[in-house]
């Protein structure tokens, strides 16, 4: 099913009422806001008998991937989803990515998107070993499965796939195997080479470090590192050279120790980190920390941020981060509370500000909105891994396109009348 539901509202936490036949069915639908939120459109993609849609996401251009966790039906495999923004601004069918091989574990649980290419993991493949699919956009086939990347020195138990990134020709993929009572994470790296991938260098740290890949932007990547020893996360900022790909800088979060749920994104020399566990406030109220690159190219903290209205197991930056330029989404899902994303931005002083918050009126307590977040250009894409209105656990995408502010002469008419019209005024 493509849209289900189109909802928008006015600032000044005023509802305006949209209806929308789809499919045969008429929607109804609202969606509430904060005095400060612009007025927006909201968009909400479901596929009927999904598993977990919107269990990651990534974007590029005016598309975005969306990833999966696993098909009900068919125990460990799973789905990626490709939504493209059409020329009139509203959103296609959800175009499925599927392996040639009839059976891939876990295929779609990890997803990345740069251009015309996307690479979906697929950890638990081929007893283990794990895989990551390449997919290309053909302008006249439409999207074709261009590689199957796999490790060279690939073992049972490696978990390939278990994080994915790509920019441009590069693809990076992580991968964990057992080395005795803990893991030992790789980063493998690949390049284009006409129409085939090449493997070109693993980067390690050895036993007992998971040294995965989370992000990567042109010539820069972010690895996460966790020491299984002391428990303690670093995270390094890549460089590519003419000499390969080197340490930049290494990094932690302040005042944070654990990974578990830490999310990364890249824009420009902007770096964005989450960090769920964060108790300086509250109890695992969370944080997302800003970091940037000076003019001697080393990353310093710029900025933290924390939502105004944090409260104990809010859990604000768990997995879920999106950075654009001088724009940064965060979400987050409390355990059976409801889930959210904050819009922040930076202004010219490089100060950081929250903007509004958004709350689907439609979602409940384990709908898990806000479990993964992107941003597509200006539009904002929020990930429902647990909805259940195409099926249980089937899922959900909601994407917020800013549209026209209403006229203030329609305004004065309309809060006293029906509340739908179509005298908007250009240029916001």
């Amino acid at each position: 099913m493509r849209v289900d539901t189109i909802k928008s509202t006015l600032p000044t936490n005023q509802w305006i009422t949209s209806v929308l036949v789809v499919m045969g069915t008429l929607v109804v639908g609202s969606f509430r806001a904060s005095a400060t939120t612009p007025l927006l459109r909201e968009t909400k993609i479901t596929v009927p008998n999904a598993s977990a849609l919107g269990w990651r996401l990534d974007s590029t251009d005016n598309r975005v991937i969306v990833g999966t966790s696993w098909n009900w039906g068919c125990p460990d495999t799973g789905s990626a989803y490709v939504l493209e923004r059409q020329k009139d601004g509203s959103w296609s069918e959800p175009i499925r990515l599927l392996p040639e091989e009839p059976a891939s574990h876990f295929f779609g649980r990890r997803v990345a998107i740069s251009g015309n290419t996307a690479v979906v993991g697929a950890e638990q493949d081929d007893d283990t070993f794990g895989t990551a699919y390449v997919f290309k956009r053909d302008p006249d086939l439409g999207w074709q499965q261009e590689a199957k990347l796999q490790a060279s020195d690939r073992v049972a138990k490696d978990r390939f796939g278990l994080t994915v990134a790509i920019s441009g020709d590069t693809i990076m993929v992580g991968a964990s195997r057992p080395s005795g009572s803990v893991y030992e994470g790789s980063t493998y790296i690949f390049e284009r080479d006409g129409s085939n991938w090449v493997e070109r260098a693993k980067l390690n740290r050895g036993p007992g470090i998971n040294h995965l890949v989370q992000e990567m932007l042109n010539d820069t990547a972010v690895i996460d590192s966790y020491n299984y020893e002391d428990r303690s996360s670093t995270f390094f900022v890549m460089h590519r050279t003419d000499l390969g790909w080197v340490e930049q800088d290494t990094l932690s979060v302040p005042g944070e120790t654990s990974s578990s749920f830490m999310g990364f994104d890249l824009s420009a020399k902007t770096l964005i980190a989450g960090a769920s566990f964060c108790s300086e406030i509250v109890l695992n109220g969370g944080a997302a920390h800003i970091f940037s690159e000076n003019e001697n190219g080393l990353w310093v903290h710029e900025a933290k941020l924390t939502p105004s209205d944090i409260y104990e197991y809010q859990y604000f930056g768990r997995r879920s981060v999106a950075l654009s330029g001088n724009t940064a989404l965060v979400g987050g899902y409390p355990v059976g509370g409801d889930g959210y994303a904050y819009l922040f931005r930076r202004d010219e002083q490089c100060d950081w500000t929250e903007q509004f918050k958004l709350v689907a009126d439609d979602t409940g307590k384990w709908d898990y909105f806000g479990r993964s977040v992107a941003i597509c250009g200006d539009a904002l894409v929020i990930g429902a891994s647990g909805d259940d209105d195409a099926g249980e656990n089937a899922g959900a995408v909601y994407i917020y396109d800013p549209v026209p502010e209403p006229s203030t002469t329609f305004l004065l008419i309309g809060l006293g009348m029906v509340a739908l019209g179509t005298c908007w005024k250009s240029g916001k």
